[in-house]
């Protein structure tokens, strides 16, 4: 080792980086510490105060040199690196590192440290923080003698306000999160106090966020409760009545979703954004109403089955769906509002039913293109001989075809 040369101001330049919370510097001081050998260094740790501290901090000093260092530097004013020394001589590494695992042990054991909670005036507990390192979260029934019941509008998202920056990091690491039964209400953002549209969705920022599994007991789902997550699996349970605006919104990785059927109420922008291909609703669907801007913007959207209970078609909910090709409105639709199929660029075929009524051609001002098929070049309208359909096709120059 006496032939190899030491660069004892990089050995200084690297250390003081280091402590500062460099993590490049402190990978290759480590690995220069290797190389060296330990010994070899002792000359130069001895006088440089910030690699010494660097060394004790990391367990790197043999117990048999602590006295020598302790000799060495006694000459040095820097209080803090013979007090890390005592320190390090009375509490060595080995002991530090049994105790600190003990320590991370009982932790895991004891759920409650992974969660902050809120007493409920029913005696049930409510989850409002997640604070633990698990990527796959299996959400706890109890903790202790206590039920849960809730959880909180923030539990998991990363954007939570004033969330510790390392707590952020950990959240956006979450894979999957389990929720058992007998968990009854999942809380929405209430939105910004001046402008209620602006909100945080529950796992918005959870980009690694694969699948959530959601419990029977669970009848509602807040607005934005997945808002630009990677969620890209879950099944909706039974039990859904209602299903809050932007629930699923801007969610990049969610191609493909089957709705419960016993849906009361969708909230508007749904699923805008998304990466949807293809939707279903099941056979005995009680949907009446397609909520506004519902698929708006699903521009890999190619396939979609609407509910056979439906009867409005609210404005935009089809906007920029620019792979939708073909579409069946079922019989008893009668309304159909502006924009809904704006933007469409792909479609050629919307088969109408006798039932429909109107449909708002909306219109073009300076401003705003409100027009219900602007840009729809390739559209021809499906409907019968001398129903309404028929009428507004010829009216606005729209190809038509009796069926």
């Amino acid at each position: 080792m006496a032939n190899i040369k030491i660069d004892r101001t990089r050995l200084m330049t690297l250390a003081v980086a280091a402590r500062e919370g460099n993590a490049e510097s402190g990978a290759e001081l480590a690995s220069l510490l290797e190389k060296f050998g330990k010994k070899a260094l002792q000359e130069t740790a001895a006088e440089n105060p910030e690699l010494l501290l660097f060394m004790a901090e990391r367990a790197m000093i043999p117990m048999e040199d602590i006295d020598k260092y302790l000799v060495d530097v006694s000459w040095i004013d820097y209080p803090a690196v013979i007090e890390t020394l005592l320190r390090y001589k009375k509490n060595p590494p080995s002991a530090q590192t049994e105790a600190a695992e003990l320590q991370k042990a009982a932790a895991a054991a004891d759920p409650k440290n992974d969660w902050m909670t809120e007493k409920l005036p029913d005696g049930t507990l409510k989850l409002v923080s997640y604070k633990g390192e698990e990527k796959d979260i299996v959400v706890p029934a109890k903790l202790g003698k206590a039920t849960v019941s809730t959880i909180g509008a923030f539990a998991f998202t990363p954007k939570k306000p004033r969330l510790k920056k390392d707590l952020s990091v950990l959240r956006a690491q979450i894979r999957s999160v389990e929720i058992p039964e007998g968990i009854t209400t999942i809380e929405g953002d209430p939105g910004d106090k001046q402008w209620g549209w602006i909100y945080i969705g529950m796992f918005e920022g959870c980009d690694k966020l694969k699948k959530v599994q959601l419990p029977n007991s669970v009848k509602d789902i807040p607005r934005g409760m997945f808002l630009r997550s990677g969620i890209s699996e879950i099944v909706l349970p039974e039990s859904l009545e209602t299903i809050g605006e932007k629930a699923f919104g801007e969610c990049v990785k969610l191609r493909s979703i089957t709705m419960p059927s016993h849906i009361k109420e969708l909230g508007q922008n749904l699923f805008t954004q998304s990466m949807l291909e293809e939707f279903y609703w099941p056979e005995n669907d009680g949907t009446t109403t397609l909520p506004s801007y519902m698929f708006s913007w699903c521009r890999n959207l190619r396939r979609i089955e609407l509910p056979k209970n439906l009867t409005v078609i609210d404005s935009s909910a089809f906007t920029g769906c620019v792979e939708l090709e073909e579409l069946h409105i079922p019989e008893g639709v009668r309304a159909i509002k502006d924009r809904t199929f704006y933007g469409c660029k792909k479609l050629k075929r919307l088969y109408l039913p006798a039932s429909v009524e109107s449909i708002d051609p909306g219109k073009r001002e300076r401003y705003l293109d409100s027009r219900t098929f602007a840009n729809c070049e390739k559209l021809v309208i499906y409907a019968p001989a001398g129903s309404y359909a028929e009428t507004f096709s010829r009216k606005n120059n729209i190809p038509f075809v009796a069926v």
